[in-house]
């Protein structure tokens, strides 16, 4: 299964998938999650250290190395009898087929390591770098009275390693939001998104006009 949080992809094992139909796609230099439920049956305290998760990648070019993957390794102590769901990091650093295979962990030094059945192992298309979007409305309103009109600030950053050229919103009420640039006239754009099935949803979506390319690493003003 795979959620959004945010911009993070998280997924969770313990679920079989056909990895035919269910793979999911990860970008070069962003980090994914991998969500695993522990659970300790026994009647004492069990510490894990350099808590990891164990990955292999296909490359596109090239042969496999130690730097394919950044792990975020870290500890954990669970108590008698519970149980606790983890969240394991790990950035892809080349284009590839990455594998999740399983966890590694240390337990008083002693080293194991837990495998995912063949047929359960999840499989991540990682591709090449894109731009990646933040943004945030500054001060967005908590409430608005009927016909209220108010200012706002969108601060749109690229926290990617792709320059980003074009910017588009889907609203559900464009009308309702007008962006420095357009004009109350300006009809809504016919760009439809791949995932909505919605045919009221898929043709309310317009372009954010920006005066440059919003280069890695830069931040944005747009008045609203």
């Amino acid at each position: 299964l795979e959620a959004q949080s945010g911009e993070k992809k998280v997924f969770f094992m313990g679920k079989r998938i056909n990895p035919e139909s269910s793979r999911s796609i990860a970008v070069v230099g962003e980090r994914i999650f991998i969500e695993v439920e522990i659970a300790n049956p026994l009647q004492l305290d069990l510490q894990f250290t350099n808590m990891n998760v164990i990955c292999s990648l296909v490359p596109t070019e090239g042969e496999p190395s130690d730097h394919d993957f950044t792990y975020d390794p870290f500890d954990l102590l669970l108590p008698p009898c519970e149980s606790k769901k983890v969240r394991f990091g790990v950035q892809p650093n080349r284009q590839g087929l990455a594998i999740i295979q399983g966890i590694r962990f240390s337990i008083s030094g002693v080293e194991g390591n837990r495998m995912i059945k063949s047929q359960d192992k999840l499989q991540v298309l990682i591709t090449s770098p894109m731009p990646l979007l933040q943004l945030q409305f500054q001060p967005w309103p908590d409430t608005l009275r009927h016909g209220q009109i108010v200012c706002l600030n969108l601060k749109l950053m690229n926290a990617g390693l792709r320059p980003m050229v074009r910017l588009a919103v889907r609203l559900s009420h464009p009308s309702n939001f007008l962006f420095q640039g357009r004009t109350s006239n300006d009809s809504t754009d016919s760009i439809k998104s791949p995932r909505s099935r919605d045919p009221y949803l898929s043709h309310r979506v317009i372009s954010i006009p920006i005066s440059s390319v919003l280069a890695p690493g830069s931040i944005l003003d747009v008045p609203v």
